[in-house]
């Protein structure tokens, strides 16, 4: 595996922040050079976002759905099995269908302990509202990741 950061900040913030704060100002042709650089070089790429597909990366307003629209990737949205999940993650589904973006699926991620019959229901209740499916479960504490495949 090969890992490399267009930027890598120093604090847990918004990008456009965290940036300010590091007093780096984010390149976005940059971050497209980076990406095409990598897609020459590998068969697979994949691009971690950060924040929520809503965070500016920098002061114009450019937010990762911008990127995303503009690099044309693919996305799996990853939810967080804790109070919130429906809405945060039917939210976020229904903004990047807005902007025609392409959601391969969604990983849900348990970062908290909660039972599995309740982790269910959130589940499937966001399946079937979202009409994604489902390409992973991360069990709380990393011990088991069950990926369903895209």
């Amino acid at each position: 595996m090969y890992v490399e950061n267009s930027y890598a900040l120093k604090n847990p913030l918004s990008p456009h922040l965290a940036a300010k704060i590091d007093n780096i100002e984010i390149n976005i042709d940059l971050i497209k050079a980076k990406l095409k650089e990598l897609e020459s070089k590998f068969d697979i790429v994949l691009v971690e976002g950060a924040g929520g597909v809503c965070v500016p990366i920098d002061y114009s307003g450019y937010m990762m759905a911008n990127l995303i629209k503009d690099l044309n990737l693919n996305t799996i949205v990853v939810a967080p099995l804790k109070l919130g999940v429906i809405n945060h993650t039917i939210l976020t589904i229904d903004y990047l269908k807005s902007k025609n973006i392409s959601i391969d699926g969604i990983i849900f991620n348990k970062i908290e302990p909660i039972s599995s019959a309740l982790s269910q229901e959130n589940i499937d209740i966001i399946l079937k509202i979202t009409l994604t499916k489902m390409v992973g479960l991360i069990d709380y504490g990393y011990k088991n990741f069950d990926f369903r495949g895209i």
